[in-house]
């Protein structure tokens, strides 16, 4: 089932049992804060509401990619390839940078489903980089 703008799924609860909820949009300062913050909830959220809400693909691309390869916790970084996939639907692009990342990662036994499932959605809904 495919979220609709303003809606993804969010891992939560110590088991990490996965819940729909709306997401609302955040504004770009909100976002940097809940990134150098120590609450992984919170950079997770922060990331897939900048994807579903932020108009300006290019920020929102590179904050995702930054979020991807960096040293956070999985968690973190699957919720980067799924906003990924989420930019990719919504805005009907992708590029061969986005694209090999999430293939990178798609043996990585914490994030290879995330990254699979991101580049699923790219194929559907911006092919062109693949």
């Amino acid at each position: 089932m495919a979220a609709a703008v303003g809606e993804a799924f969010t891992l939560s609860g110590i088991m990490g049992e996965m819940r729909y909820e709306e997401l609302p949009p955040i504004d770009r300062h909100d976002f940097e804060q809940a990134m150098v913050d120590n609450d992984v909830d919170s950079k997770c959220q922060a990331l897939l509401r900048l994807a579903l809400h932020d108009s300006e693909y290019e920020f929102v691309r590179s904050a995702c990619l930054d979020a991807l390869v960096s040293r956070e916790v999985p968690v973190v970084r699957g919720a980067a390839a799924t906003a990924l996939g989420h930019l990719a639907r919504l805005h009907r692009r992708s590029d061969t940078v986005m694209v090999q990342r999430l293939r990178d990662l798609v043996e990585d036994h914490e994030l290879g489903g995330r990254c699979e499932d991101a580049l699923d959605d790219i194929a559907i809904f911006a092919p062109t980089a693949e």
